[in-house]
């Protein structure tokens, strides 16, 4: 009888939880992408817990001494013979991988394309098919998703200067898409752009088009490809981004076979943690495919003082205990790196690095017309619609909520080509979206100027690609340093003192929070009520 007393009073306790099932699953509803939103994570590899961060996700779920991923990212690559060489004298190679800061050895020639952080994948005497992949869920059916990204390489002889030599075609990139979200960077199902050398300079590599498959889902891909076993064979990646260029119209479900089995591959083996010796000195012991540059990119210090204070050359064994620092060498650090207003979409506060004061507020101006290729063209038949606006992200989230996230006014938006300057505008708050029309087909370039006392929450600048008889507006975002708007339409300069109305946003959050006690208090009501049945039932 007593275990049928406990048995019925938990039976009360969970019909009064069934209570706050539907309060809850009204917060927990799919994000819904927009027309213009970046859908990368880390496009611009400038980290997302922290700036710089990396990973050791690889393709294969092993990770690799050598092998540093940006965050949000997987590194994958090719093994095997090439088809290009019949004599089978050279064959495919894991390559090395990094996260590259902005200072010596990779200022001159200038690898970081924007920001602090850009990506470098090598191999030395030997040839690689390799490079970083992206899944992107939560896509609409049907839509349209354009992608591109930045990119350079060094591919030759020499050391000095570190400039490529050769075959300029030895070395060559290209962006690529999987309309289904597949992970196989060789599938014939890929939608990828012209294979593209880019040699010492950033070059824009893509954009290419796909059209999203019915599991809503895509994945983008970053591959280089290296003929020939030059002794330097660099390529390096900046400033990725996959923008959504309309809804499209979802296709008619079918019933899809079931998934095969996933089979999940070894746990990946964890680092081992060095402990220093009884007389202070930090000592790493070599495991298999452990190499200096990566020893060295692990424990913060270079090659060269691993190299002095074991007294050895360019080669390392598994069990080799090496000297990584004395107690009493104090390497000088390095300076921080400049202060940066860029801040990588989707949203600021991911682990960005510092943003710089913002400028002085602009004045409104008229849009400017300014002569050159690749400017408005009425004759052009094929010619294209760009409307861009500002608003005021009070959330901080990278998303406009019209109903408490007004327009912003005092924003400058500039469009620009490979020509230069195409046109400006100065929003006023009240008549955007602006657009600018009869644009030529070509590659684009759209930067907003946020005004004083603002700082951006998505991405400040894109770039896209205008195909012929296209129509893309694009929102951006910035937020008051308070949470809080700085100016309004129509005004010239801060709010006036006071105290303003709670946002949208800050009775939203109000709400979730009495709704999230009412469910705790209920939680706690079903619990006591089955206590007291019970202990009733005994008297």
């Amino acid at each position: 009888m007593s275990n049928r007393r406990i048995t019925r009073g938990l039976l009360i306790g969970a019909l009064l939880l069934l209570f706050l099932v539907p309060l809850y699953q009204v917060h927990a509803r799919p994000s819904v992408q927009e027309v213009g939103q970046e859908l990368l994570v880390n496009p611009g590899f400038e980290g997302v817990t922290r700036p710089g961060g990396w990973t050791r996700d690889t393709f294969d779920g092993i990770p690799r001494g050598e092998i540093f991923t940006p965050e949000g990212w997987v590194t994958f690559w090719r093994t095997g013979l090439p088809a290009h060489d019949p004599g089978n004298q050279v064959g495919y190679v894991q390559p090395e991988a990094q996260v590259i800061e902005r200072r010596h050895p990779f200022l001159d020639p200038l690898r970081i394309r924007s920001g602090n952080w850009a990506l470098k994948l090598f191999t030395f005497y030997k040839i690689h098919d390799a490079g970083y992949y992206q899944v992107v869920s939560n896509l609409p059916p049907g839509a349209t998703v354009q992608l591109s990204a930045w990119a350079q390489g060094w591919s030759g002889q020499r050391d000095s200067p570190p400039l490529s030599d050769g075959d300029p075609q030895n070395l060559t990139f290209q962006v690529c898409i999987d309309p289904n979200g597949g992970t196989d960077p060789w599938s014939p199902n890929l939608v990828c752009s012209a294979a593209t050398p880019s040699p010492d300079e950033y070059r824009l590599i893509g954009p290419v088009t796909a059209q999203v498959g019915p599991e809503g889902r895509v994945t983008a891909f970053l591959r280089s490809k290296v003929l020939w076993p030059y002794k330097h064979n660099d390529a390096y990646w900046d400033d990725a981004s996959m923008v959504l260029l309309d809804s499209g119209t979802p296709p008619t479900p079918t019933p899809l076979p079931p998934p095969p089995t996933w089979t999940p591959g070894p746990p990946p083996t964890p680092l081992p943690t060095p402990t220093p010796r009884p007389d202070g000195a930090i000592v790493h012991v070599v495991q298999a495919g452990d190499t200096l540059f990566g020893i060295a990119f692990r424990y913060n210090v270079t090659v060269d003082q691993i190299k002095a204070l074991n007294n050895i050359g360019q080669f390392i064994y598994p069990g080799q205990e090496l000297v990584i620092a004395l107690p009493t060498v104090s390497p000088t650090p390095s300076p921080p790196p400049p202060p940066t207003a860029t801040v990588a979409p989707p949203a600021a506060g991911g682990g960005e690095g510092a943003e710089a004061a913002p400028p002085a507020q602009p004045q409104p101006t008229a849009v400017a017309e300014a002569s050159g290729g690749g400017g408005p063209n009425p004759a052009a038949g094929t010619s294209n619609t760009l409307c861009v606006s500002a608003y005021n992200d009070r959330n901080g989230d990278g998303r406009r909520e019209p109903e408490a996230e007004n327009l912003l006014p005092q924003a400058t938006f500039t469009l620009s080509n490979e020509g230069g300057v195409v046109a400006t505008y100065t929003t006023d708050g009240v008549s955007e979206p602006h657009c600018f029309s009869n644009l030529s087909p070509g590659n684009y370039f759209v930067q907003m100027q946020q005004p004083a006392g603002y700082a951006m929450t998505t991405s400040d600048r894109w770039a896209l690609a205008l195909l012929g008889g296209t129509t893309i507006n694009i929102e951006f975002g910035a937020r008051a340093a308070g949470g809080e708007a700085a100016v309004t339409p129509g005004s010239t300069g801060a709010s006036p003192a006071g105290s303003p109305k709670p946002s949208t946003s800050l009775l939203t959050r109000l709400r979730d929070l009495i709704i999230g006690a009412s469910g705790v208090f209920v939680l706690a009501l079903a619990v006591a009520v089955g206590v007291a049945f019970v202990s009733s039932r005994r008297r």
